[in-house]
């Protein structure tokens, strides 16, 4: 009677294809590639924030919202009617 011993390639290839995948999605997480891409963004945004507003400071003497805003809740408040185009 033969006695099938070892993997077939099929077998061997999705093995290897599994574990690749696994490798790669795993990578990025361990090298912190995600968190530096993260706190990059955020760091061109608060730039473009502050070069926007030391514009309008210098275009009208005073800063947006600087009457309207006393704390950060009230900022955050008027940043998202902004974001959303809404009127107030």
């Amino acid at each position: 009677m033969y006695c099938k011993k070892g993997f077939t390639i099929i077998e061997l290839l999705v093995t290897l294809a599994i574990l690749g995948i696994l490798v790669v999605s795993v990578i990025p997480v361990l090298t912190g590639v995600e968190k530096k891409a993260k706190d990059s963004s955020i760091s061109q945004v608060a730039a473009s924030i502050r070069s926007g507003m030391e514009a309008y400071h210098q275009m009208n003497s005073a800063y947006p919202l600087q009457s309207q805003i006393s704390s950060w809740e009230d900022l955050d408040i008027k940043l998202e009617v902004i974001e959303l185009g809404q009127k107030e």
